[in-house]
């Protein structure tokens, strides 16, 4: 009898096994008949926070990404993009461009520029191919995580990332007050990336009902870009799902946590060699009110709110020789707007200095200083000393925002110089924003910006206007613009002025131009020391 129990056990065992699947996927919140199991969790709910997620272990390669298999902890290699990448989506804008030659030398400025950081305190290391069992003191020895190694630093310290080493962020980072972020070694910039893994895996998706709509779970946040072989094509976000009619349109059901995206070229993982999703994540935090903090030589890419942000009174900021691409698209927690900066402060800050960096693929600003108050709320704010130089800022909605409340905001020492902002409203937002080089207050406020300069910049081909703003008075503007070159041409959105200054919201203060000599007598209206003044047609 005992043998026959145990026999009858066995088989109930086999038999279980033979009927639970055991196919990869299987226990996806997709299904092909539009229903979705929202019951089942995240395979993976304790993903660290700059985890390497690959699931296909057979060797592949492609650029530089190279798994191999024979190995039992296989070392990836990121598909690093080229420096190209900001051009691809849109190459003909460059063919009809102003200043090429400047801004292709300001590139270069940036990604060959040397770290110099000076610390007197510990420094830490990290490296992608590093142990969080090391100490992280030495290169020799670094750790692995960014979380371990910033976790470590103190006030006074440093934490240096690996050159070529690429970060993968399954949540935001908070930065330590007085600590100086940096990179050591040799070859590209480190990268931080918010995309939690290259997608780009055909196992993970799955055919929809809809004809070639393909459906991933993603168990993040909501989803706000998404970008192909690192540039070649952006996703297009839809409100709904029956809405996917074209390659790259897609649809995140925050619910569900299923992502749907259409491709006519069958399974996205096949049709792809990287496939990154940048979800509701701020990259690098700022503490509110954080003070003596330092970004140097760091590349941030792939999320879909910012790369860096600072709030309430954050003071003594330097952001030098960093690549920040591919940011914002999130809709906000409201639900009622996408948004989304590459570096964004807000609520206050003083002593801010963003130099010799390259902004580029913004979906909203791609630097930018604002109020964010609850709707009645006043509270005074103070804007002062804030230095945006030499940076090189192209595809962003607008290349540089300010927005400011009435009168408790109190605007000085502002100093915008040296930079090429162009192709604004060219990048994967497109002109869904009203976009322009410089965007100032949306609706008129009752303030005073002291010592606000505009000058020696380049702007080159806004597809909308240079500079929007409306005005409280007809005095308010002042004369910040100073020495700046204007190239144009004419936009092909719906936004043909060439300078808004809208007046009390009356639709009043247009200049538009379609030709050089009405180019000339626009810019002369407002930059009487204009560099150059060229109208391309």
């Amino acid at each position: 009898m005992k043998k026959l129990l145990i026999l009858c056990l066995c088989f109930a065992f086999v038999l279980a096994s033979c009927t639970s699947g055991g196919q990869k996927g299987e226990s996806s919140n997709i299904s092909n008949t539009g229903d979705v199991n929202s019951t089942v969790s995240d395979p993976d709910n304790s993903i660290p926070d700059d985890a390497d997620q690959n699931s296909d272990n057979s060797s592949a390669v492609y650029g530089e990404l190279k798994v191999d298999s024979t190995v039992s902890k296989p070392q990836v290699i990121e598909v690093r993009s080229d420096e190209n990448t900001a051009d691809m989506l849109n190459p003909e804008v460059m063919k009809k461009a102003g200043a090429n030659k400047a801004a292709l030398a300001m590139r270069e400025k940036v990604l060959n520029s040397k770290d110099a950081v000076r610390v007197g305190g510990t420094t830490y290391y990290v490296s992608s191919k590093g142990s969080d069992s090391n100490d992280g003191r030495t290169p020799a020895a670094p750790f692995e995580k960014l979380t371990t190694a910033f976790a470590a630093a103190q006030e006074g310290d440093a934490v240096l990332l690996e050159r070529g080493s690429v970060f993968r962020l399954g949540s935001t980072i908070t930065l330590t007050n007085g600590v100086t972020y940096g990179a050591y070694g040799t070859g590209e910039k480190p990268e931080v990336w918010g995309s939690l893994e290259n997608y780009a895996q055909p196992v993970r998706w799955q055919p929809y009902n809809i004809r070639n709509v393909w459906a991933i779970d993603f168990m993040d946040s909501d989803v706000g870009i998404i970008v192909f072989n690192h540039g070649e094509a952006v996703g297009n976000m839809q409100y709904y799902v029956r809405n996917l009619k074209k390659n790259g349109d897609f649809f995140f059901d925050n619910m569900q946590k299923v992502l749907y995206v259409y491709c006519d070229k069958g399974n996205p993982g096949n049709a792809y060699k990287d496939i990154e999703i940048g979800s509701r994540k701020i990259l690098f935090r700022l503490r509110d009110g954080a003070e003596n903090v330092t970004i140097d030589n760091i590349a941030f890419k792939y999320t879909g709110t910012f790369g860096i942000r600072g709030a309430s009174g954050c003071r003594g900021i330097n952001i030098t020789n960093c690549i920040i691409g591919w940011i914002g698209g999130s809709m906000m927690e409201s639900a009622n707007n996408r948004f989304g900066n590459g570096i964004e402060f807000a609520a206050g800050c003083q002593d801010i200095t963003v130099e010799n960096c390259w902004i580029y693929q913004i979906y909203d600003a791609g630097f930018t200083f604002q109020i964010t108050l609850p709707e009645g709320e006043e509270k005074e704010q103070t804007f002062k000393n804030i230095n945006l130089k030499n940076n090189l800022i192209e595809y962003c909605s607008w290349a540089f925002e300010w927005w400011p409340t009435d009168s408790v905001c109190k605007i000085e020492n502002i100093s915008v110089t040296g930079n090429i902002m162009r192709f604004s409203g060219y990048g994967f937002a497109w002109d869904t924003r009203g976009p322009s080089h410089i965007r100032g207050a949306w609706s008129a406020k009752d303030f005073t910006a002291r010592n606000f300069v505009i000058s020696d910049n380049i702007f080159d081909c806004a597809n909308g206007p240079v500079y929007a703003w409306a005005l409280y008075s007809s005095e308010q503007f002042g004369s910040p613009l100073s020495g700046n070159s204007y190239y144009q041409r004419m936009p092909n959105s719906s936004y043909k002025s060439v300078f808004i200054f809208d007046l009390l919201e009356a639709d009043t203060g247009a200049w538009a131009a379609k030709n050089q000599k009405q180019f000339d007598s626009v810019i002369a209206e407002f930059d009487r020391k204009a560099a150059v003044v060229k109208w391309l047609g």
